[in-house]
């Protein structure tokens, strides 16, 4: 990472650096670079961007929510980023956002790789480590390889020593 030129990294560079620091146990430097992701990132990166500025600012003591405020106006709580945002911040249920995740048939499944990935890091900020890994394991579980989060959920379900 030392050698990616700040000046020269686009936003969607500091946010993978960012996902992998908050990974790594580093919530300092992943919450800078998702800040620097959020200030410089568009669309639906963007919106990937707020939710891991959340995680990391939650992972450090708590300040999730005051993190994304000023940028939850600008999510779409209809589209699957915006409906995981809001469910952190309190505004919406877990059910309302597995509704979010379940409408597209076609897309239902990669939805929900996504919806239970974050919902899994989330519990694990509010130490409730089995619920964490039934999530993580649901993940695994829709096969939607493409996707980073069907690797960071085995990666977590490793770490547990499954």
């Amino acid at each position: 990472f030392a050698r990616i030129n700040p000046q020269a990294r686009s936003s969607e560079t500091a946010q993978w650096m960012g996902s992998i620091h908050f990974h790594q146990g580093r919530g300092a430097q992943a919450e800078a670079l998702l800040r620097e992701a959020v200030a410089g990132g568009s669309g639906e990166s963007r919106e990937f961007a707020l939710i891991w500025l959340f995680l990391a600012a939650e992972s450090q003591g708590g300040r999730g929510k005051a993190a994304v405020a000023e940028h939850l106006e600008s999510v779409d709580p209809k589209k699957l980023t915006g409906a995981i945002l809001r469910h952190f911040v309190g505004d919406n249920d877990q059910a309302a956002l597995l509704r979010v995740a379940s409408e597209k048939p076609d897309m239902e499944r990669l939805n929900l790789a996504e919806t239970h990935f974050f919902l899994g890091q989330r519990l694990l900020l509010q130490n409730q480590r089995a619920e964490a890994l039934r999530a993580f394991q649901r993940v695994v579980d829709t096969g939607a390889t493409p996707y980073r989060e069907v690797t960071f959920a085995q990666l977590e379900l490793r770490r547990a020593g499954r």
